[in-house]
Formats: C-alpha cells, sequence, structure tokens
C-alpha cells in the first residue's frame, strides 16, 4: 500500500510537471490571476487570440479528421462484429450454447434483422448515381478537377460560359452514349 501511494504521489507530480508545461495552461492561469487581483490581461491578447480564434472553424476541421478516423474504426467493429456473428451461428449450429445464450443470441438475430429492414426499407441502401458519389469522394479526382480549373483561372466570364456549355454539351453526350465514350481535354 504504501509503494502505490508513492507511485501515485510521483504520478501527480509527473502530471503537475507537465500541466505546467502546457501553453494553455499557462495563459489561462495568467488570465485567471490577471482577473483575481484586477490587473491588466491585455498584454496577453496576442497569445489569447492565437487560442480562442477560429473556434468554429477548428471545431469543424477536428469533427472531419475525427470522422475520418471513425470511418477506420467502423471497418474494424464490421470486421470484429462478422467474426463475433460467425462464432456465434456455428456455436448456434453445434448447439454449443445454452438454452439462455441461445435465447440472448436469438434476440440479437431478432434485433439486428429489424434494423437492416429498417435500413433498406427507408432508402439508406439504394444510391442512384454511384460514379458521381465515388467522385465526389474521391480526393484524387478532386485534385485532378482542381488542377484543371486552375487552367481556366485567368478567363474572362464569357469564356468560362463558354466552357460551361461546352462541357454540359460533353456530358450530355456522354449519358447518351451509356458513358461509354472517353473524352480528353487539350491542353
Amino acid at each position: 500500500m504504501h509503494r502505490q501511494l508513492q507511485d501515485g504521489a510521483e504520478a501527480a507530480q509527473a502530471i503537475f510537471q507537465e500541466g505546467q508545461s502546457d501553453p494553455v495552461l499557462k495563459i489561462l492561469d495568467k488570465v485567471v490571476q490577471g482577473i483575481k487581483h484586477g490587473t491588466d490581461i491585455s498584454e496577453n491578447q496576442e497569445e489569447i487570440s492565437k487560442l480562442i480564434l477560429n473556434q468554429e472553424s477548428r471545431a469543424e476541421l477536428i469533427d472531419n479528421i475525427l470522422l475520418t478516423h471513425d470511418y477506420d474504426r467502423l471497418v474494424k467493429y464490421v470486421r470484429a462484429r462478422k467474426v463475433l456473428e460467425d462464432f456465434l451461428l456455428l456455436a448456434c449450429q453445434r448447439g454449443d450454447l445454452s438454452a439462455t445464450e441461445a435465447l440472448a443470441f436469438m434476440k440479437i438475430v431478432m434485433t439486428e434483422s429489424e434494423t437492416i429492414q429498417h435500413r433498406v426499407k427507408a432508402g439508406a441502401t439504394s444510391v442512384k448515381d454511384i460514379i458521381n458519389l465515388v467522385s465526389k469522394a474521391d480526393y484524387a479526382v478532386q485534385a485532378k478537377e482542381a488542377d484543371l480549373t486552375k487552367k481556366f483561372d485567368k478567363t474572362t466570364p464569357q469564356g468560362r460560359e463558354i466552357i460551361r456549355r461546352l462541357a454540359h454539351r460533353l456530358n450530355k453526350v456522354q449519358k447518351g452514349a451509356g458513358g461509354a465514350t472517353k473524352t480528353t481535354i487539350p491542353d
């Protein structure tokens, strides 16, 4: 017990020391001390601005990065779920489950089946334009489009309208041919 208390004190001290070097905590301490003692905190304005400006944009950026990370986690969880479901199905087929386990597994199967049916009925699985959907999500396609639009940056508004109309006609021709034609735009 004595060792645990000593380890706990050492860990607490390390956490405290780490907090002392944290720039956010440093500026927070300066602001709190200024408020507490009634001193001028405007001398810290530049540091405060770096920390608090554009919070909505920062939050959106972090949220989108975390969402991308969650896509990766989703794949891992779906794989794990498949392994577990296969294991339970095999155990069920072999008769390895007790009556209680079989009833619990049956409840899971029923709930998941209903969830899948609701998603299908709600249209969650119907994608009308798969090519457009994939190209919107594909970074490489987005980069190519950005490069292509850079070629027309210095074009006049009339020139851009002519290009837009030509592109529209080209898309109509491609759709009319079932998208079978391959078209390139010369440099």
